[in-house]
Formats: structure tokens, C-alpha cells, sequence
């Protein structure tokens, strides 16, 4: 069997018409390098089938075909690991699910990227489309250093390499310096790397959006003169063009297309009708979903053009692994099973996930003996059903903290604030160190924690409401709420992670609005607000009113309640709702010239703007008196 190039405890790869699936979209990156036309590559199957495994693979391609000279990518997605050391466990398994994002890179002396790959788990993403894009952006920041390198090299006159490689013998092909230099000679304005995407990392991509310094949400007459707001989207896209287009093909691989939010659908939209940009998207999603028009990404089919997309429809493409395929991943798992287990559990398991789930089963894990069919056929051959087994057989303490876990974070404790977190912060947790939990936990942070596979989740969060009524979860809630009065944020993702708690605790009622609650609700306004969308909006506008109706607190007792004010004002009037912003702004006027007094600048920015949205309303003869 050969493991050469193998990642860290990826099983090996099989299946002859995979591999060929592979050459294919390797080649396609050859003519998207060379033609500069976007392609769009859609690998749509059930859960467990193997579309992430064929990313790791071509990624391994690139790695180890399309690098001339020395190498600035790693030669796995995932750390280099000894082949024979964990290499069968549940640990090892998940932790490369929904993994699509280079884990460690470390060129070597003078490599520059030739090509560069940005991954993208939609499963895993948080907060709103705007803030999720933005900590996206990370990426490029973590490859500053040799995004500048490699830009120095395509604006120099200097003969360089391109990235593609002809259709003979894999010779290099070259770019013309003159073509380089005439993309460059056109973005002579902009920063080095050139082409725009550093800056706007740096500018974007942190927890909580622009400014994250800034304490209160901006001024309800920021913008105020009808100018739009910058866009993400608008700022990114064209960067992105702008930097394939000078010489640098972009692979970009998302992981659960379908779970894509109105932001990342757009982004896609534009770069695959860019033209002269060589750009490959490469996606994953459940077979089905794409054509379901209730799902943002489902504009993607609609607006790209089709002779730019290849929809890779596994079921028609792609048989099923062979039964002595299979049989080569039982045995990567299980080194010492029988001959006949090997044989049997490879014949009942078609999906491979759920193949190498089963093999964790203790049924499978630990037999001493030859199985017979119907013990086989007895256990689940789903892979959600699969997780509700090994759940079953975690120990019961791991099972109580997994189960806290899930009910700890804020999608956990109220799904219908309408912003997905499904991290917890593990600082206030107690701590399980044993080596069955963590199959079951991933770190996306210094103390914030989640399960690697929605399915792991969804049956923690499943039992837990079961087995914790709502006197068992106040406990919890109140422990946590404790824990974070007396202990201090170590990141500023963590940060807004707790304020995203402490907002959820109190909108379902075990967390009272008060002075740091509302301190909280003021900082993840701040964040929200810093670059709104639609959701960032209504978020808000739940929040504050969440907040208004639990307590008998009023705008008018000063301190972050009005800054929570201001936010609300200015969001209802960035969202259309101009008659409930002259309210909400008239209510805050009144109360900053009591606590604040008339001549507070707070106050003067809240008339100005109470005075520009009567001007565009029917209610004229208010803002003259405003004003006057």
C-alpha cells in the first residue's frame, strides 16, 4: 500500500475512478491556469461519501505536481504524521472531517506560492454572512509574507514561472512579463501585494468586524447622507480578480455548499463570471440540496453560466467502492481483524464514513470472534445513526460534559436569536481529557470549542434536552454566567463569544438585562453593526427589543442602555422601518437632553439624524422645529 504523501492519519485512498475524478480536476486547474476562464466544480453526494477526501487528494497533487522549484505548500492538507500511530482511531478519523483550510505550512528557503488555496467550511462558520467572510479573510493574512514575495516577483520584469504546465511531458509554461506588467502597471495605486486582498484582510478580517477597538456602535447619523456603506463583497471580488489575473490561479474549495450563506453565494457568483481571472471553485455538498430554491446557494446554478460549471453527480459518475476497496479501509482501521469481519463489514457499509464509523463500533472494535450477518445488520448503517451509536457508548461522564457542552453555546441555548454560534468556551467547562472525547471536540480558538460533525452535535444537543430539565439548565447557566464574571477574555474572539452568551442566556430569560448583560449587548452591536447586512439587522432589532420587553429599564438611565439605544435607531432606519426609527430616535432624544444634557454631542448626533430621516419623510415641519 502506498502512503507516501499521505496526510496526518488519512486512510488510504482507493478507488480507481476516484483517482481518475482527481486527474481531472487537477487538469482543470492546468486549463483554468491557462486559459484564465473560472470554473466551478460541484461534487454533490450524500454525507460520508468522500467529497472531502477528493479535495485532500488533489490538493496533494498541487502539492506535489504544480510547484516548481522549492515548495511553499505543505505536501498534505493535514500535518505529516507516522502511518502507524493513531492512524485507525475515532480521534484521527474526525479530526480531518469538514477540513479544508492547509492545518500547518512551512515553505521552504525562498519558496513563493505559484498558486494559492483558500478553504472554506460552511459548517463551521460564525456569526453573520459579512463577519463570517470576513474571518475568512484570515487566510490571506497568515500568507502575507509570501503573497508579498510572490507579487514583487509578477510586477518585476524579471522572467518568471507561471503556475500551469502544458499538455506535454508537464513542462512549465511561461507568462509573458509584458502581460504581468500590464495588469500591474494598472494597480500601481494600490498596496503592496498590488492587488488589494492584504489590505482588505487586515482591514476586515477580525473578530467583530472594522475598528474592533471601538467600544460604542457608530453614530446613528454615520452615513447619513445617503452614501452606501463599502461593501465586502464589492471590495473582495475584484481584488480577487485582480490578483489571478496578474499570475496567481486561486483554487477555492468550499466545504457544505449548501449551508453557503447570501454574502459567500454572491462572492462565488461574481469570480465565476469574472473573465481572465483563473479561478477554480471546487465544492461539496449534500446530493439534492442545489436544486433547492429556498437555499441561498441555489442562485449559484442559476446565475453562472453553464458552460462554466461541472456538476458532479457521484450517483451517475461514480459506482461504489469496490467490496476489496472497502476491505482495504477496514483493515487500515482494524490491522488485526479476521478475514471474515473484514469481509462482512465491508459488504454491509457502502458509505465509506459510515464504513469507518462502524469500524469504531465496539461490535467491530473489539471482537474476539467471527460476526454473523444479522449482528452486523442489527447496528445502524446511517451516518447520523452511526454517531447515536458511539454516543451510546461513550462513558457516562463524557457523555454529561458533551452533553453541557452543546447547551453552552449559543445556538444551543436559543436557536431562534437568529445568529448561528455553535461554539462553546471551554474555559468554563470542566475539562475532559480523554482520548474518547476528543473524537467529539475541535478547537476553533485559544478556550473556544465545537464538534467536528454537525451530527456529533445535533445528538449531544438532542440528549441533553433530554436528560437536562429546565431546573438542571439554569444551574448550568448560572454556573457559566459566574465563571464569566470572575474570569477575563484571553481573545477578542472570545470576547464576543461571551457576549454572544450572555445575550442568549438573558433573550430566553435565565440571565437578567443588567449592567454587564447590557455592556455585552453593547459590544456584539458594535461588532454587528460595524459592516450591517440584513441578518446583522434583525439581529439587533431582536436583541434590543428582547431587552426593552424583559425589564422596566428605559433608555432614559443612561450609560449603555443609551448606547444600546442609538444602535437600535439606527438600525431600524438602515432597515427601511423609517416611522419605528423616528420613535425609537425621538425616545432617545428626549433622553440623552435629560441624562446627557442638550448640548452633549451624543445629542446633537441624534438630532441631526432625527432631523435628516424627517426631512425624507412626510413629517417636514418636524425637522424644521428640530432643527430650529
Amino acid at each position: 500500500m502506498d502512503r507516501s504523501g499521505v496526510g496526518a492519519y488519512e486512510s488510504p485512498f482507493v478507488g480507481e475512478q476516484r483517482r481518475q475524478l482527481v486527474a481531472r480536476l487537477l487538469a482543470e486547474f492546468d486549463n483554468v491556469s491557462q486559459s484564465g476562464t473560472p470554473r466551478w466544480w460541484s461534487l454533490e453526494e450524500d454525507s460520508g461519501w468522500g467529497k472531502t477526501r477528493i479535495i485532500h487528494e488533489l490538493y496533494r497533487r498541487l502539492a506535489a505536481e504544480r510547484q516548481n522549484g522549492a515548495k511553499y505548500w505543505s505536501p498534505a492538507l493535514l500535518p505529516q504524521a507516522p502511518v502507524a500511530k493513531n492512524a485507525g482511531s475515532l480521534t484521527s478519523l474526525m479530526s480531518l472531517r469538514k477540513k479544508v483550510i492547509p492545518e500547518s505550512v512551512a515553505p521552504e528557503l525562498e519558496a513563493v506560492p505559484q498558486w494559492f488555496w483558500w478553504g472554506i467550511s460552511c459548517a463551521t462558520r460564525s456569526g453573520t454572512p459579512v463577519q463570517a467572510l470576513a474571518a475568512d479573510l484570515t487566510q490571506f493574512a497568515d500568507h502575507q509574507v509570501g503573497l508579498d514575495q510572490r507579487w514583487r516577483q509578477l510586477a518585476s520584469p524579471e522572467p518568471r514561472l507561471g503556475a500551469g504546465r502544458g499538455s506535454e511531458q508537464g513542462e512549465v509554461v511561461e507568462t509573458s512579463a509584458g502581460e504581468v506588467l500590464g495588469v500591474a502597471a494598472g494597480l500601481a495605486s494600490l498596496p503592496v501585494p498590488g492587488l488589494g486582498v492584504l489590505a482588505l484582510a487586515a482591514e476586515w478580517a477580525v473578530p467583530g468586524g472594522r475598528d474592533c477597538g471601538r467600544t460604542e456602535p457608530p453614530s446613528p447619523v454615520a452615513y447619513g447622507d445617503g452614501r452606501d456603506r463599502p461593501d465586502l463583497v464589492d471590495e473582495l471580488a475584484p481584488a480577487l480578480e485582480r490578483l489571478g489575473a496578474a499570475g496567481l490561479p486561486i483554487v477555492i474549495t468550499i466545504e457544505d455548499l449548501h449551508l453557503a450563506d447570501e454574502s459567500l453565494v454572491e462572492l462565488l457568483a461574481r469570480l465565476l463570471a469574472a473573465q481572465g481571472a483563473p479561478v477554480l471553485v471546487i465544492s461539496t455538498t449534500w446530493r439534492g440540496l442545489l436544486d433547492d430554491d429556498s437555499l441561498p446557494a441555489h442562485q449559484l446554478i442559476e446565475r453562472v453560466h453553464p458552460d462554466r460549471v461541472c456538476r458532479v453527480l457521484t450517483d451517475e459518475a461514480l459506482p461504489d467502492l469496490a467490496v476489496g476497496e472497502r476491505e482495504v479501509i477496514v483493515r487500515a482501521i482494524l490491522p488485526e481483524v479476521t478475514a471474515w469481519n473484514a469481509n462482512l463489514v465491508a459488504s454491509s457499509f457502502t458509505n465509506p464514513l459510515a464504513l469507518q464509523l462502524a469500524c469504531h463500533v465496539d461490535l467491530l472494535s473489539n471482537a474476539d470472534r467471527d460476526l454473523g450477518a444479522d449482528e452486523v445488520g442489527g447496528l445502524p448503517h446511517d451516518v447520523d445513526g452511526l454517531f447515536g451509536q458511539l454516543w451510546s457508548e461513550l462513558a457516562q461522564t463524557t457523555r454529561e460534559v458533551l452533553m453541557v457542552a452543546a447547551l453552552s453555546t449559543p445556538a444551543g441555548i436559543s436557536d431562534s436569536m437568529g445568529l448561528a454560534d455553535f461554539r462553546w468556551d471551554s474555559s468554563l467547562l470542566t475539562a475532559v481529557s480523554n482520548t474518547e472525547a476528543a473524537a467529539w471536540v475541535r478547537s476553533d480558538d485559544t478556550r473556544l470549542r465545537l464538534f467536528p460533525d454537525p451530527a456529533q452535535y445535533d445528538v449531544a444537543l438532542s440528549q441533553a434536552k433530554v436528560a437536562y430539565d429546565e431546573a438542571r439548565r439554569r444551574a448550568v447557566y448560572e454556573a457559566m454566567a459566574r465563571a464569566m464574571s470572575a474570569g477575563v477574555a484571553e481573545s477578542p474572539a472570545q470576547e464576543e463569544h461571551r457576549a454572544r452568551l450572555r445575550v442568549a442566556l438573558a433573550y430566553v430569560g435565565f440571565l437578567a438585562w443588567d449592567e454587564s448583560t447590557v455592556a455585552g449587548s453593547v459590544a456584539l452591536c458594535s461588532s454587528l453593526l460595524a459592516d450591517p447586512d440584513v441578518d446583522s439587522c434583525r439581529y439587533v432589532i431582536r436583541l434590543v427589543e428582547s431587552a426593552l420587553q424583559s425589564t422596566s429599564t428605559s433608555w432614559a438611565t443612561g450609560g449603555h442602555w443609551l448606547t444600546l439605544g442609538e444602535a437600535y435607531a439606527r438600525t431600524l432606519g438602515g432597515s427601511g422601518r423609517v416611522a419605528e426609527a423616528i420613535t425609537a430616535l425621538e425616545q432617545l432624544l428626549a433622553d440623552q437632553r435629560r441624562v446627557l444634557g442638550p448640548d452633549a454631542l451624543q445629542t446633537l448626533a441624534t438630532r441631526g439624524a432625527l432631523a435628516g430621516v424627517l426631512a425624507g419623510s412626510d413629517r417636514a415641519r418636524g425637522a424644521e422645529a428640530i432643527t430650529a
